[in-house]
């Protein structure tokens, strides 16, 4: 759920799950995090009959309403949550994939690509290749939730969680091959043709891929960044995934790592304690350890 959720480990784990903001849970949402969509929904239209009318909770309400399939019903809330507020997040949004096989999908989402380009007077050049690119970032965020609910009712080395994480390795690989053979038709993803949040699929990908895939691409989206075509604070996480995968010592101070044995969050080692800061604010990323505040880290 895009609206309640914080994607925690969206460039630096080796995985992305969305994780619900203890800080502002609604019941529903509370509910949503146990994995009880039926009893969420009850909640979320106790609530929504009472005048609730907020447009991140209706965003929310139609999230549930299309895990569970009820189509009719969450393309209705999610479009009133739409009319408060324009947004493009359901093209991307992993919630929706089963709301993606109704053959409404198609023309939602025209529709909603035009009020985008309207409202923020922004034209996506092309379309069809966005489009294509912001499923495969729903596809790539999808059922993380999943794996980590069930890591935390079950265990985290049992045959269901074992399964999850087979289908899911599956799909990064079916994304991975799939974007390759868009680049070789289309060359990279660029900001001025797709827009930002395609282009961050396509870095989401990579970034959840081998080793020698991201030094594939790595210089190629250096130089797009350096031609505003490309996220650069996407880059430094790249980068310094590389890095440290190559046993090297990181730039940008965006990788940490859990250690089990003290329960705590770990930095890996950086290049230049002293620069650090200076190469994150050439780049847009705030202070190192404003960064690491919420692990618990400090330097």
């Amino acid at each position: 759920m895009i609206q309640k959720t914080l994607y925690l480990l969206l460039f630096f784990s080796s995985f992305s799950f969305s994780q619900f903001d203890d800080l502002d849970l609604t019941p529903a949402d509370s509910l949503m995090q146990e994995g009880k969509i039926k009893d969420a929904i009850i909640e979320f239209e106790t609530n929504y009959q009472k005048g609730n009318r907020d447009t991140n909770y209706l965003y929310n309400y139609a999230c549930a309403l299309a895990e569970d399939s009820q189509f009719d019903k969450s393309f209705a809330i999610l479009r009133e949550s739409l009319d408060l507020e324009i947004k493009l997040n359901p093209l991307f949004d992993p919630d929706f994939l089963n709301l993606r096989t109704d053959k409404r999908w198609n023309s939602f989402e025209d529709e909603l690509i035009s009020k985008i380009e309207l409202e923020y007077k922004t034209i996506i050049v092309d379309k069809e290749y966005a489009k294509k690119l912001w499923k495969m970032r729903a596809l790539d965020q999808a059922y993380y939730f999943q794996i980590h609910l069930a890591e935390r009712k079950i265990g985290k080395n049992t045959t269901v969680v074992n399964t999850l994480w087979k289908v899911k390795n599956n799909i990064n690989k079916e994304n991975l091959e799939k974007l390759e053979k868009l680049i070789q038709q289309k060359g990279f993803p660029k900001k001025s043709l797709v827009g930002n949040n395609a282009v961050q699929a396509a870095f989401l990908i990579i970034q959840h891929a081998d080793l020698q895939t991201q030094k594939k691409y790595v210089s190629t989206i250096e130089d797009l960044c350096k031609k505003k075509e490309a996220d650069s604070q996407s880059f430094a996480y790249l980068y310094d995934r590389i890095e440290i995968s190559e046993g090297r010592p990181q730039k940008y101070g965006t990788q940490v790592k859990y250690n089990k044995e003290n329960q705590q969050y770990e930095l890996y080692p950086l290049v230049d304690k002293e620069k650090v800061d200076f190469w994150r604010k050439e780049i847009g990323l705030s202070p190192i350890n404003e960064y690491l505040s919420g692990y618990g880290i400090k330097i």
